[in-house]
């Protein structure tokens, strides 16, 4: 669970520096790919996950190569969001799994709960940053990276829990 807690920090947290990201989103969802086949016998979930980060992998890659070289290519952000969105939700599917198996309060509906508000935000943010919103879409910009930090930070205390009952 390790790689998947880390590649959704690599997600949330964005640091760009002369407009090159330095914590990048394809190698997010390949440590999420990666962390998702070591629990796929855990749960049917996580197996489903593998497939879907490796594709918002590729998108996002190829959203940051085209970042290197000064280009751009519209359509791909608006594909590979709703890859992400999924992510995220296999990913508590997989979680609420673990708390079914082991019978074990993992976090999984406040996990849900975050996800959904900062999928919402994501949405709104787009829309006011469209409309040039431009202190408005810096607060909700805050408030969708705040919601985003509380499901990685569910998503660690699941980890926790899981871990202490893999160590008895």
């Amino acid at each position: 669970m390790n790689k998947i807690l880390i590649g959704l920090v690599f997600l949330v947290v964005n640091l760009t520096v002369n407009s090159i990201d330095l914590i990048p989103d394809w190698l997010g969802f390949i440590l999420i790919m990666l962390g998702a086949r070591e629990m796929m016998r855990e749960s049917e979930n996580f197996a489903r996950l593998k497939p879907f980060a490796m594709a918002a992998a590729l998108f996002a890659l190829v959203i940051f190569v085209a970042g290197l070289v000064g280009g751009t290519i519209s359509i791909l952000p608006m594909l590979c969001w709703p890859l992400s969105v999924y992510v995220y939700l296999l990913i508590v599917r997989g979680v609420r799994d673990l708390e079914t198996k082991y019978s074990a309060d993992m976090h999984s509906a406040d996990m849900m709960k975050y996800m959904n508000f900062g999928v919402v935000g994501s949405i709104v943010l787009t829309v006011l940053v469209a409309a040039n919103v431009g202190v408005l879409a810096l607060i909700v910009g805050i408030v969708t990276v705040v919601f985003m930090g509380l499901y990685i930070y569910n998503f660690y205390l699941a980890k926790q829990v899981y871990e202490s009952i893999q160590n008895g």
